[in-house]
């Protein structure tokens, strides 16, 4: 799913009437009483700091993985936390090979784009001026692209190359269209 503001979980969650989808987020240290929220209804906790990274990677794909085998779903924002850093992370891919199961592209068009430096503002304001702009374009609209299937007889390494070059192509056309910016690119591990 694209990620270009905070809202974008519910907006795809209100679309899609399943109030409990899980996703993956990293707790945004400027409000750590958030914790509780994203852990309440985001389940799967990453975070961008490298020393943390390992164990706790580990785990949250563990139980990821159980959560799509089980037949859930999970919304996976493979931009991270910053979309205009422009890069693409493997967590998306690693899931669908892993667990067996499709990646479906979300964009969300007319959706608040976050410009760098926005996340600085207070809380407060940061959601006034999202739900300002989304009423100003006319509300959020969802689209889904084909979905990306992992394919069982290549290697994780391989097949995780393969999904993110399709991810990085969807994505290159979602963002141009929806949002005037260059889409997010894939470098590799």
């Amino acid at each position: 799913m694209t990620h270009v503001g905070s809202l974008d979980p519910l907006f795809l969650v209100r679309h899609s009437r399943r109030w409990r989808l899980w996703a993956l987020f990293t707790v945004d240290e400027r409000h750590p009483w958030l914790r509780f929220f994203y852990q309440a209804f985001f389940r799967f906790r990453v975070d961008p700091n490298r020393a943390a990274k390992g164990a706790l990677h580990s785990q949250t794909l563990a139980a990821a993985v159980a959560c799509l085998r089980r037949g859930g779903s999970i919304m996976v924002f493979p931009e991270g936390h910053r979309y205009w850093e422009g890069r693409l992370y493997a967590g998306v891919a690693k899931l669908a090979h892993r667990a067996g199961v499709p990646i479906v592209p979300v964009l969300l068009a007319n959706a608040y784009v976050y410009r760098p430096g926005a996340e600085e503002a207070p809380l407060h304001r940061m959601v006034w001026c999202i739900l300002r702009e989304t009423r100003r374009q006319g509300g959020v609209v969802v689209h889904f692209a084909d979905p990306i299937v992992p394919n069982p007889s290549l290697s994780e390494r391989s097949d995780t190359e393969r999904m993110m070059g399709v991810i990085e192509r969807v994505f290159t056309v979602f963002y141009r269209e929806a949002y005037g910016l260059p889409g997010p690119r894939w470098a590799g591990e």
